[in-house]
């Protein structure tokens, strides 16, 4: 059985502006690799196995340094190293803001396959609708 880790944020100011520069990503188990993720207001969300390799996923919500679309980047660990699992895409927040919770079954397995919630384009009523990914 595998041990239980700690993951933390840390962000770092601009010098001269003193607004947050940078994200950076850090385990309790200093074997695992920091991981720089950019700017602003992330969200970390545990994913369990999505690609049933017996080790668990990470995604992570953050914000660009402007406006009111957020990325999605879900990562596996692996040969000592983060990969992308699943190719990032873009959540619509219409400007208001998100919770842990909120986030938590974005992306999500069934039936060995791996999906994550979008909202329809062309709906009024922003419909979610579900999206198959290709798992790397």
């Amino acid at each position: 059985m595998g041990k239980t880790d700690t993951a933390f944020l840390r962000v770092t100011a601009n010098q001269k502006t003193k607004a947050p520069h940078r994200w950076t990503l850090f385990f309790s188990d200093k074997s695992i690799p920091a991981m720089q993720l950019g700017c602003c207001d992330v969200i970390l969300v545990n994913e369990g196995d999505l690609n049933g390799d017996k080790s668990r996923e990470i995604s992570v919500f953050n914000a660009p340094e402007n406006g009111c679309v957020y990325m999605w980047t879900t990562y596996s660990f692996k040969n000592k190293r983060w990969t992308k699992i699943i190719e990032p895409f873009l959540i619509a927040t219409d400007c208001e803001d998100f919770k842990p919770a909120d986030l938590q079954n974005r992306v999500f397995k069934e039936d060995d396959k791996v999906y994550y919630w979008d909202v329809d384009p062309n709906g009024e009523e922003s419909k979610p609708i579900k999206v198959q990914v290709r798992v790397r």
